[in-house]
């Protein structure tokens, strides 16, 4: 969970009893160039946020360069 007076954010994280993973997330797949493999715990699951205060919209009369 991540907060700021802009708002909420609930992300999924890896499940500590998940039987594929082990917790850890994933795992590294072999070969030249390694990769890491997500979970099905945790990388289907939904990221929520929730929205508080609007962001503040800058406007500029001048271009920027």
């Amino acid at each position: 969970m991540t907060c700021s007076r802009h708002g909420i954010w609930l992300e999924p994280c890896p499940r500590p009893n998940c039987p594929g993973c082990h917790g850890a997330g994933g795992w590294w797949t072999s070969g030249p160039y390694p990769d890491m493999e997500a979970c099905w715990c945790w990388a289907e699951r939904r990221e929520l946020s929730l929205r508080l205060l609007p962001r503040p919209t800058v406007t500029y009369d001048e271009p920027p360069f």
